[in-house]
């Protein structure tokens, strides 16, 4: 008897630029840190070198657990004239963002910043810690952005086969900001 998959219910801001495809296909865009708004985000410090350098490679989708957050409709649903989507992810995929004031260096023990993280559950934070060190780089974010309470799909490029999108169920709740 295989296991029933539990889902967890995040939400994705976007703009309406954006519905149209995620309704008509049916999935959500996984992004690369090319294109994210935080310039060190999966960005580390090579201490041999004296360098910086980017984790690249992986495909991320970032959700949140709130629906109701002015600077995220602000930031990312096209200054409140987008939507905010209901999202119902298994939990096998998506985990929740460890917010650090501490930044990556080659020898970070990424382990110990994903522990460090408070209001993570244990069993969450077991599980995490399986992952490889670049997956586990991609859940670690520097505090000044906890507000977003982020929640992410990490996938590298074998795991996406040439196809960086997600399927999502057409069915989705809509959440609107009145202007």
């Amino acid at each position: 008897m295989s296991a029933k998959v539990k889902y967890k219910t995040l939400y994705k801001y976007v703009s309406t630029e954006y519905l149209v495809d995620i309704l008509q296909n049916e999935r959500l865009f996984l992004s690369d840190v090319q294109r994210f708004n935080d310039p060190f985000e999966l960005i580390y410090i090579d201490k041999l070198e004296g360098t910086t350098k980017l984790i690249s490679g992986l495909h991320i989708l970032c959700l949140t657990n709130s629906r109701s957050k002015k600077l995220m409709w602000s930031h990312y649903a096209d200054s409140h004239k987008g939507v905010c989507l209901a999202v119902q992810v298994p939990l096998e995929y998506v985990f929740p963002i460890c917010y650090t004031r501490k930044r990556l260096y080659s020898d970070s023990v990424l382990n110990d910043l994903i522990y460090e993280a408070p209001k993570i559950k244990q069993s969450i934070k077991e599980v995490m810690c399986t992952l490889p060190d670049r997956k586990k780089a991609a859940y670690i974010k520097d505090k000044k952005w906890s507000d977003e309470r982020e929640y992410r799909i990490v996938l590298d490029e074998e795991e996406i086969a040439n196809c960086k999108y997600v399927e999502v169920d057409k069915n989705l709740l809509f959440y609107k900001v009145k202007i």
